[in-house]
């Protein structure tokens, strides 16, 4: 149930709401969480938006395997509650074709599966209450009809097993994002896109008894290493159904583990064709 009051005043437009989410199992429960979207055109050259979400997540194997395909497929996932996720972000421009966005945000999680080790050689997508915000700016230039580059930056502080931001599940601290995409004719679009994910991590289950002879987890944080992956491609559009494409993934060759001790692909290539019916 989603009621919402929708708001359009000057520049100002809001969605005011609630997602109401009822759970029958063997206790009936009754969640609520925030659906506000908030945007602001405050001149012609800036605005804000602020989205303030939350609600109940269904995680099917598609989703987990979206993730990683190395998980155990045997495996059944709950749903996670999400309490409250917070994006906000300011716009600057068009100054000439260049835009710049400052953003950032903050959720809480509960349930929310991450990538996890167990009995040294087991990976898992273990429940998690984990709670975090993050920080970044990106700026955008287009030039005519030929060119457009796109740049971004954005941090987020990884502090333990349950403090960090829920949608990156390799836990990286420093994410550098870049493409430039070239028309030199009209049908032909060559495309450079790089990707750095610096400080990635996941980590390692284990169980101590403590003095009181409680057992309780304990969490040991594993390096993954960093992405660095510089991509080149092309797109021909033969027609406006019939395109062709090529691909090479990964020019500098570079190994990462996708997860702890399961290393990435090296350079890659693809070929192919798409046609529109």
């Amino acid at each position: 149930v989603t009621p919402h009051y929708d708001l359009k005043w000057r520049s100002i437009t809001a969605k005011l709401g609630a997602q109401v989410d009822f759970q029958f199992d063997l206790d009936t429960k009754v969640r609520v969480a925030p659906d506000v979207h908030f945007s602001w055109d405050a001149t012609k050259y800036i605005s804000a938006t602020v989205i303030v979400v939350g609600g109940i997540q269904q995680n099917s194997l598609s989703k987990v395997f979206d993730v990683s395909q190395y998980f155990i497929p045997a495996a059944a996932y709950g749903n996670s509650n999400l309490p409250l996720v917070i994006d906000a972000g300011v716009n600057f421009g068009p100054f000439e074709n260049a835009t710049i966005k400052v953003m950032g945000g903050y959720a809480i999680a509960n349930d929310w599966y991450m990538p996890t080790l167990i009995n040294k050689n087991e990976h898992i997508m273990n429940a998690v209450d984990i709670d975090g915000w993050y920080l970044g700016v990106s700026a955008s230039y287009r030039y005519k009809d030929w060119g457009k580059i796109n740049a971004s930056y954005t941090t987020a502080p990884q502090q333990a097993y349950d403090k960090g931001y829920f949608m990156w599940r390799d836990r990286a601290k420093h994410v550098v994002n870049a493409s430039l995409v070239v028309t030199p004719i009209k049908p032909l679009d060559i495309m450079l896109e790089y990707e750095y994910r610096g400080s990635r991590s996941s980590y390692m289950q284990s169980y101590d008894l403590t003095s009181d002879n409680k057992i309780e987890p304990n969490h040991t944080r594993l390096s993954l290493g960093h992405v660095n992956t510089l991509s080149l491609g092309g797109l021909y559009r033969f027609t406006d159904q019939l395109s062709f494409f090529a691909r090479l993934e990964n020019l500098f060759n570079h190994k990462y583990d996708l997860l702890y001790d399961i290393p990435s692909q090296g350079f890659t290539g693809l070929v192919g064709a798409t046609y529109k019916f």
